[in-house]
């Protein structure tokens, strides 16, 4: 930029800088059979209770819940969950998935599950 600078002209130019620079976050509330997920609380929450969950939780629990009803692979949570392959990271991934149900399953009981699918991954879903 080049001086002198119009107050009117700079005002302008750094409106527009900021508005380039915005980020774009994701909805911070996914839900799926009454179970939703609250990103900026860190928490499951349904209408009778609130689990607190820790980071890696959250991101599990993010992933699943935006791929409900689908299986989502070890791999693919390896990568986005984790940032290793899955080897590095398979141990760790049933354990937080283990934690992560027993929550699941005290903040709305039965009615939400989440199945190992053997050889493939996880899958979320509403019981019937």
């Amino acid at each position: 930029m080049t001086k002198p600078v119009r107050a009117a002209e700079l005002a302008g130019r750094l409106r527009a800088s900021s508005r380039r620079a915005a980020v774009i976050e994701p909805p911070t509330v996914r839900s799926v059979a009454g179970c939703s997920i609250d990103r900026s609380g860190r928490a499951i929450v349904s209408s009778s209770s609130r689990i607190a969950l820790t980071a890696r939780e959250l991101a599990l629990a993010d992933v699943l819940f935006e791929n409900a009803g689908r299986v989502v692979t070890r791999l693919h949570l390896s990568q986005v969950v984790w940032g290793q392959e899955p080897e590095l990271a398979s141990r760790s991934i049933a354990q937080h998935v283990y934690q992560l149900r027993r929550k699941i399953e005290r903040c709305v009981g039965k009615a939400l599950a989440l199945r190992s699918i053997h050889g493939s991954g996880y899958l979320i879903d509403a019981c019937e």
